[in-house]
């Protein structure tokens, strides 16, 4: 659980900062509640590399099995992560 919340935390950074991240994470929100609505192609980025990757290791087992090696890849060097 600890390292999806710090992948979280890259793609809020990799986004721009809280507000924009916020703004990418409501539209994606309401794209899952409603699929006509329509993404930017960072925000289906995110939802298919992120968000979707996280919903399967639930729905899979929990997030037992997620690993560094197995999230997506960001512009952020893996030695720069703090985990």
């Amino acid at each position: 659980m600890i390292r999806a919340i710090q992948m979280m935390k890259d793609v809020t950074k990799e986004l721009g900062g809280p507000k924009q991240a916020a703004i990418d994470f409501e539209a994606i929100y309401h794209h899952l509640e409603d699929p006509t609505v329509e993404l930017t192609e960072t925000e289906n980025r995110i939802l298919d590399n992120v968000i979707l990757a996280l919903m399967r290791a639930r729905r899979d087992g929990g997030l037992r099995g997620v690993t560094l090696e197995g999230l997506p890849q960001f512009s952020l060097p893996v030695s720069e992560l703090s985990l």
